[in-house]
């Protein structure tokens, strides 16, 4: 996101939830096994950034939407800032 790029990402750990945050990524399509393991699945992902990147409009809107996601609150400095409140809160519980 801080390079103005979109991106493409699995559906593991918590990448949706960046997602929503930045709307600067795709999640691709992955097959869940009975172990709720996730595996990229590697011919639908192909095509979904295939599509992406033949799309400017939504390549553009992406790589806008991340970048200012992270210009606002991703970057180390805020990330560092958001940590100090934290524990000054749980310092006056």
């Amino acid at each position: 996101m801080a390079a103005s790029l979109p991106f493409a990402t699995s559906d593991a750990g918590n990448a949706a939830e960046i997602i929503s945050w930045s709307g600067g990524g795709i999640i691709l399509p992955c097959i869940k096994d009975n172990q709720n393991y996730r595996r990229t699945n590697i011919l639908k992902s192909a095509i979904n950034i295939h599509k992406l990147m033949n799309d400017h409009g939504r390549m553009k809107l992406l790589s806008t939407s991340g970048y200012t996601a992270w210009k606002e609150r991703f970057t180390w400095k805020n990330i560092t800032l958001q940590y100090l409140n934290l524990y000054a809160k749980s310092d006056s519980i």
